[in-house]
């Protein structure tokens, strides 16, 4: 009976240590990218925030907002650094009932990063705030 409850609890430790190990190597938030956010959520007012990234290659960015230049990333390109990189984050004021979404694509030499931003509507919410 011991035996087995070994065998359980060895095989536990070296799953959870696996997992740790693989979770170490594919933390995005310290490596290329924007550090500290998946998402950007903006009011109905609109606003600018700033936001860190990491690229020590030549890095590029495009923003997929639809029709409406509702959202615009300054810069929008530059070469690589061992620095921080500010990125300024602009949306326009939302008089539209409903809410709307961007995508913010960041290109660090051949891999691709993408970002979802969100502005709430007068009257659809989808930050939540």
């Amino acid at each position: 009976m011991k035996s087995r409850i070994q065998n359980y609890l060895s095989g536990i430790t070296l799953f959870t240590l696996l997992l740790l190990a693989f979770t170490a190597c594919n933390d995005e938030k310290n490596g290329p990218g924007l550090q500290n956010v998946d998402t950007l959520c903006f009011t109905i007012d609109g606003g600018d925030t700033s936001e860190e990234l990491v690229a020590e290659q030549a890095w590029s960015i495009s923003v997929n907002a639809g029709t409406d230049p509702w959202l615009t990333v300054s810069p929008l390109s530059g070469g690589g650094s061992t620095d921080p990189i500010n990125l300024i984050f602009k949306a326009l004021v939302n008089n539209n009932a409903q809410s709307r979404t961007a995508e913010v694509t960041i290109t660090i030499g051949t891999k691709k990063y993408t970002y979802s931003v969100f502005q709430d509507g007068t009257t659809e919410n989808s930050c939540n705030n």
